[in-house]
């Protein structure tokens, strides 16, 4: 990954990409200074940077910042056909679909669920994402040892609840809105970075468990995951034309969230959601399994699982109180065990990231490009020793 900001982070490209936005044609950049936005580990698939501006505008000068997505760079990956249509989906989700969500689907309703965005482009010169700065707005990472707490998670799972009431209230109102994300980018792309990531994930644990005293039963079962584990992703994000089907986030874990507390209590009072580069359309149970498996503490998962899949669906049905569509809790629990197995896979690759030390952040060229191995920390380890049984008695693994 470049180290320093595209050339074209200027002045000149701040004053054009604004002025639409501020409705001033005469808009100035008085001074810009960008840098890095994120720290290693904190985002893979893009170059995040932040761009803290003196704006003269409409008569007014103001201090301001905000945030450019741009495509990575100084990475094999970058030139995979998957990163590129990534890059173009979200410029999509945050232009097109969260602007017609805020028109049209429960605006008065809902708080707000991602960052304003100020402006897109995806030529691939100047591919970039202009978004609010939401560090600015007091929102931040999370800071967790093993995983979020419940009361994070819940505030989650009523977040992404309203999201996909959004996107059914949206598809009513206008049919073929969502049709360009129908089909999800690993479905469209198997031999993605994600496919190599889960088989090498899976791979490095089943090797891992048999050092545990009465862990060693998991090596078959991870064993014979390890040429099927992409098949199963797969399975899990395919429509069923049938069934309850949503606009996904796509890629809900920890580091996609940004939390707002209260400066009296220190309690979790918001969030947003960042980067939806792997948006799709398929059941609400992917986003709940992905997220409850990459990114809830096992103790969360262990003692509240119910609760919080309860959470959602009344949380959904709320929002949708004025619309005829109401999905009983018996389909959203069935959708969700039915994707049991993907949610295992979930907690045995995403959750590594998730909990990987700071001097082992995962270099996906090299786990991708160079055939090498996913470092599992200490931390996740113990998340493991924790999850597998429960994945068992849940019968997501077959044991």
């Amino acid at each position: 990954m470049a180290e320093n900001p595209p050339e074209w982070l200027d002045a000149d490209f701040f004053e054009k990409a604004l002025r639409p936005n501020r409705k001033d044609p005469n808009l100035k950049i008085l001074s810009c200074e960008v840098g890095r936005a994120t720290q290693p580990g904190d985002n893979f698939g893009s170059e995040m940077y932040r761009a803290n501006l003196k704006i003269e505008a409409n008569h007014e000068i103001e201090d301001t910042s905000v945030i450019i997505k741009c495509r990575i760079r100084g990475s094999e990956l970058m030139n995979t056909p998957i990163t590129s249509d990534a890059f173009i989906t979200e410029a999509k989700i945050y232009s097109e679909i969260h602007t017609l969500m805020k028109k049209e689907a429960l605006a008065k309703t809902i708080q707000p669920f991602a960052a304003k965005c100020f402006f897109t482009n995806t030529d691939t010169w100047r591919e970039a994402i202009m978004l609010e700065d939401l560090k600015k707005e007091g929102f931040r990472l999370a800071e967790v040892s093993v995983g979020l707490d419940l009361e994070h998670c819940m505030l989650v799972m009523r977040t992404i609840a309203q999201y996909h009431a959004a996107s059914l209230v949206l598809r009513e109102k206008i049919l073929k809105c969502l049709e360009p994300f129908k089909e999800s980018l690993f479905i469209k792309y198997p031999d993605s970075v994600m496919a190599q990531f889960l088989a090498t994930s899976v791979r490095n644990l089943a090797q891992e468990v048999v050092n545990w005293p009465g862990y060693e039963i998991y090596q078959d079962a991870l064993k014979s995951l390890e040429p099927t584990a992409n098949n199963h992703l797969m399975d899990a994000l395919r429509i069923d034309e049938t069934g309850l089907n949503v606009l996904l986030h796509g890629d809900l874990w920890l580091n996609n969230m940004m939390f707002r507390y209260s400066e009296e209590t220190g309690n979790v009072q918001d969030v947003r959601f960042v980067d939806f580069q792997l948006s799709c359309v398929s059941s609400p149970a992917v986003d709940l399994q992905y997220f409850l498996n990459s990114s809830a503490s096992p103790q969360v998962l262990e003692n509240n699982l119910d609760k919080l899949l309860q959470e959602y669906h009344t949380t959904l049905c709320n929002t949708l109180a004025h619309h005829c569509l109401h999905p009983t809790n018996g389909v959203i629990k069935s959708e969700f065990h039915k994707r049991g197995l993907y949610g295992a896979l979930c907690g045995l690759s995403i959750r590594s990231v998730v909990l990987c030390d700071k001097s082992h952040i995962p270099d996906f060229d090299d786990i991708v490009v160079k055939q090498g191995n996913v470092y599992l920390s200490d931390t996740f380890k113990t998340a493991m020793k924790k999850l597998l049984p429960l994945y068992r008695t849940w019968e997501w693994l077959n044991v």
